[in-house]
């Protein structure tokens, strides 16, 4: 089994983050407004670009990544 230690961890949710941070001005939007594209609180995208959503579901990460598509550089 392929298991992260705490610092792998936390190094893929600030990497995330900062992705996501990028994707969101690119796309030219303001964290309340890809909150309410991808049924979100814009306290958790705020806290995912930051790197602090340990536990973040794949389902909300899936919604923002959706709503961002055209701008993901991933």
């Amino acid at each position: 089994m392929c298991r992260l230690d705490r610092s792998d961890r936390q190094r893929e949710l600030d990497w995330f983050g900062q992705h996501l941070r990028v994707a969101r001005r690119q796309a030219g939007i303001s964290q309340r407004q890809l909150a309410n594209m991808s049924g979100v609180a814009q306290s958790t995208v705020s806290r995912a670009e930051r790197g602090l959503l340990r536990g973040l579901r794949l389902e909300l990460v899936a919604s923002m990544l959706w709503c961002l598509r055209p701008t993901w550089p991933g």
